[in-house]
């Protein structure tokens, strides 16, 4: 989509300007530890005006890779009974924890932080704070300061993210871009629920998303890396109603795929010319779709001319060979790939694919099976081509029944939009 990016789930987004993008996603999935984090209090010297610290231990062998980490933001969620203020019980002076700081192992060296979320009365304090080498081999102590009562400004900073960071969206309680890029996000629905560090925001799967203005610090260059935490509301898999968009910018995109219930990523390589994939030599390709990583296309026009072609990325080859003069729809149902065919009276069927063989799913009585979608876990066919045939079949993984008989000629086409199915009908004037 043109001139803005839409976030469809909880987002801390950040991308490298340098031919890099790394897309950091806060969701309500757990997340995977890299590192392990060890609280100890400390009787060493406090930083100048503080009078508590904690040492943190980061333990090397949950440090992923096989090369230090060059400013890298770590995660702080941490409880303590230490961190609430002191009029509840603990040290910290600061309703709102800004006398909490991080210095590296020296603690004099202050670490770059951002606070997330802070509750006074609990003690929970939340923050990503800025490792400039984060070791793989070896341990690495931090220490957190807190208790001085003559801070009162918010030390949260940008340059946590460093300007590789393109974006960050944690998505606690607003939509602002955490990096010094101010990308910020506008709500379009999404609530609030609770997240796996501070909130993160609820979608419906249907209408509800963040928009993020386009910006040239959101494109992507040759190489880019993107990631998120997200929680599905319940198991998507192959027999789900439509894709779930996750991110999508029109060049690039996240998606959870319905063709086999699978996380992927598009990415357009900039290219604004069109290039020929297959020279038919029939009439028409009319459908296309995918299916198990591969494209599919239903071609035709004359008799026996029906079939289905295959590419898997590097040539095309036939995958039906069919006796009618046209495949007119496909789509995936249930993990199968489903296609209508016909042209003439009683040639209007539907055939299924399990990824090895076809076989006749709807024997049709109707010229054409012209519109295929996926609604409420349950295929949907258009059909017909006389006056009065235009019906829409359904089936539900066993059996197929009608679930409206019209009265034009044809239904033609059919697509789901905001949790309902529509279809278009219609022939004469």
């Amino acid at each position: 989509m043109s001139g803005l990016i839409r976030l469809l789930f909880r987002i801390t987004f950040s991308s490298f300007r340098n031919g890099r993008v790394s897309l950091l996603v806060n969701l309500r999935l757990a997340f995977i530890v890299l590192f392990l984090i060890i609280f100890v209090n400390s009787a060493v010297a406090q930083l100048p005006g503080y009078s508590y610290r904690k040492k943190i231990t980061i333990d090397n062998t949950k440090v992923s890779g096989a090369a230090n980490l060059t400013n890298f933001p770590v995660l702080i969620n941490r409880t303590d009974v230490d961190l609430k203020t002191t009029g509840n019980g603990g040290n910290v002076t600061n309703a709102n924890g800004y006398d909490i700081r991080f210095t590296t192992s020296d603690g004099v060296t202050l670490l770059d932080h951002q606070i997330e979320n802070y509750v006074a009365t609990t003690g929970e304090f939340i923050a990503w704070v800025r490792i400039p080498s984060l070791p793989f081999s070896t341990d690495l102590d931090i220490y957190m300061h807190y208790g001085n009562s003559s801070i009162s400004i918010d030390p949260s900073t940008s340059n946590t993210w460093n300007s590789n960071y393109v974006g960050v969206w944690n998505l606690h309680d607003d939509f602002l871009d955490a990096t010094s890029f101010n990308n910020d996000g506008t709500n379009n629905g999404s609530s609030d629920t609770t997240g796996t560090a501070a909130d993160g925001q609820d979608f419906d799967g249907v209408n509800d998303y963040v928009e993020v203005s386009d910006a040239a610090s959101l494109d992507l260059g040759p190489d880019f890396s993107i990631s998120l935490w997200f929680r599905p509301s319940a198991t998507f898999n192959d027999s789900s109603d439509a894709l779930q968009g996750l991110l999508d910018k029109g060049s690039y995109k996240l998606f959870l795929d319905k063709s086999d219930g699978k996380l992927k990523a598009e990415v357009n390589d900039g290219s604004t010319t069109w290039a020929t994939s297959y020279n038919g030599t029939q009439e028409r390709i009319r459908c296309l779709a995918v299916y198990d990583g591969k494209l599919y296309a239903g071609q035709g026009s004359g008799t026996g001319d029906g079939d289905v072609l295959v590419f898997d990325g590097t040539s095309w080859t036939t995958s039906y060979n069919g006796s009618q003069e046209s495949i007119f729809s496909l789509e995936v149902y249930d993990g199968k790939l489903y296609a209508g065919q016909g042209k003439g009276t009683g040639d209007g069927d539907v055939l299924v694919f399990d990824g090895s063989s076809w076989t006749t799913s709807y024997n049709g009585s109707q010229e054409t099976i012209r519109g295929l979608a996926v609604y409420n876990g349950k295929l949907y066919v258009g059909q017909a081509n006389d006056t009065g045939d235009g019906d829409v079949f359904v089936f539900d993984g066993s059996s197929w029944s009608t679930s409206y008989n019209g009265s034009q000629e044809v239904i033609t086409s059919s697509a789901v939009y905001d949790g309902k199915l529509y279809a278009g009908q219609g022939r004469g004037t």
